[in-house]
């Protein structure tokens, strides 16, 4: 979720959108519907990624990342100026849900504790659910992390900027852009850091042991990993903000060589792409809900 949807989110819960019971089915549909098979991802792809296809089978999203130590996400808490200490955990009441919101949340949980996204929690901190119906319907689920977000020392990674993004593709004439399934939850919450993730619902109270959406420094530590995994091609031939990624070259030959590169970068870095969501060889693609097409 971009910090335009987290916003976009909280509107919707203040404008009172109910979540009607068809919200409930097109989500449910959502989660329950089938992966798609080899053959199906194999005629989507480009001849030249065939050999790299298992980097777009969803399953691989399902899959909990390792740990990796100085790359995993912390959360840093702020101590108090005067007294050295941590502040009081943030512990907020469960707010109350409709009976498709409830049911909703009961999926969601059992969807994310199959993957081993999260776990069990006796946590002091306890952030609320939001359950927001989405603007084309269905169901958006999320956790309300401002209280924590309040404590939290903030991280100053940030995204590249979108208008610098954009000269960069001034000479390119070919165009790929593939996109991050579930990009902030393949990096893990440090050990020692989960218990601050903690979340309350109606069936008890959780933990995520992956990086959630929500918390104010999930897009610096995502973006960090990204710019780390790409660092040799970044400018060169692709940029990435956040989990979108473009790749852009002058030649057809060129182009096959850098998505190549790039497609295998990612899917060796455990960032499964969203076939659904990527476009290839293009002319003329549209980037962060902007226009980039070819010069003459």
């Amino acid at each position: 979720m971009t910090d335009q949807e987290w916003t976009d989110t909280q509107l919707l819960r203040a404008a009172g959108a109910k979540v009607l019971p068809e919200d409930f089915e097109k989500f449910r549909d959502r989660m329950e519907r089938p992966h798609m098979s080899k053959e199906e991802i194999l005629a989507k792809l480009p001849e030249v990624l065939h050999p790299l296809y298992h980097g777009f089978d969803p399953r691989e999203a399902d899959e909990i990342p390792p740990q990796r130590d100085k790359l995993d996400h912390a959360i840093e808490i702020q101590l108090d100026p005067e007294t050295g200490k941590p502040p009081r955990p943030s512990s907020q009441r469960l707010r109350p849900l409709s009976r498709d919101e409830a049911r909703a949340v009961k999926l969601y949980i059992d969807d994310m504790i199959r993957k081993g996204h999260i776990e069990r929690s006796t946590s002091e901190w306890a952030a609320p659910l939001l359950v927001v119906k989405k603007p084309g319907g269905g169901i958006r689920i999320c956790v309300d992390y401002r209280g924590l977000n309040a404590h939290t020392i903030k991280n100053r990674n940030t995204p590249p900027l979108i208008r610098d993004m954009l000269t960069k593709l001034s000479k390119a004439k070919f165009f790929s852009k593939v996109d991050v399934i579930a990009a902030f939850n393949k990096i893990r919450i440090k050990e020692e850091h989960k218990h601050l993730s903690a979340f309350i619902t109606p069936y008890g109270l959780y933990q995520y042991t992956v990086m959630p959406f929500g918390m104010c420094n999930s897009p610096g530590t995502f973006q960090a990993y990204i710019n780390d995994v790409l660092h040799e091609y970044l400018d060169e031939f692709c940029m990435a903000y956040l989990d979108d990624v473009i790749i852009f070259s002058e030649t057809r030959e060129e182009h096959d060589d850098h998505l190549l590169r790039v497609v295998t970068r990612l899917s060796n870095a455990g960032l499964p792409m969203d076939i659904l969501k990527s476009e290839f060889f293009q002319e003329e693609v549209k980037f962060l809900g902007l226009l980039s097409h070819r010069t003459v």
